[in-house]
């Protein structure tokens, strides 16, 4: 929380100061260039920080998630996944990057976490205003327990070739399947976020 009030301050402060001394034209400050970087350094920073911090609607998901995946990899049984054998299903798609006529200025600095991060997740096409969404999942299908069973792996936000030339280097990775409840299991694809 703390760290959420200094991202929000610190850009704050830094619209402030560029707003103010840019066109500032008094004789009290005598260089308010520097108070015009500063400003610049503190929107940097606030930025960067923004840009790290979790969501809040998925923080406490993210964490009930987190603690079932330690407890299937401590508690399950590990099954050694070759990747050149898993089967990639990819899906592609272009959307809209601002629907409607955009942002208001009041819901941009509302949203501004859900903006940065989602400027970090997606390739804009300029021209179009237009994004492309890319998702793939891996498919394996081995032997276990004496049935064949096919485990799904979460959905990566790569595109088919990125994810064969990333897989191709790293061969293998565990799926960590319940004891109890086969249907139950973590396909570990962490490799792929390095």
């Amino acid at each position: 929380m703390l760290r959420r009030v200094a991202a929000y301050s610190l850009f704050a402060a830094g619209v402030l100061l560029i707003a103010f001394f840019k066109g500032y034209n008094g004789h009290i400050v005598p260089h308010p260039v520097m108070f015009w970087a500063v400003g610049f350094a503190f929107f940097i920073a606030g930025f960067f920080i923004i840009r790290s911090l979790p969501q809040y609607k998925s923080g406490a998901e993210y964490r009930k998630f987190m603690r079932e995946v330690e407890d299937i990899r401590s508690n399950g049984m590990p099954v050694r996944v070759e990747l050149s054998r898993c089967e990639i299903k990819d899906h592609t798609y272009i959307e809209e990057a601002f629907p409607d006529k955009g942002p208001s200025a009041m819901s941009f600095f509302t949203h501004l976490e859900e903006y940065v991060k989602e400027w970090d997740r997606v390739t804009y096409h300029k021209a179009d205003g237009q994004k492309e969404i890319c998702q793939s999942i891996l498919k394996y299908t081995c032997d276990y327990c004496g049935a064949s069973k096919t485990f799904i792996s979460p959905v990566i936000r790569k595109d088919k070739a990125t994810l064969i030339f990333l897989l191709d280097s790293q061969k293998e990775t565990v799926v960590y399947v319940d004891k109890n409840n086969a249907d139950r299991y973590y396909f570990d694809v962490g490799f792929l976020h390095e």
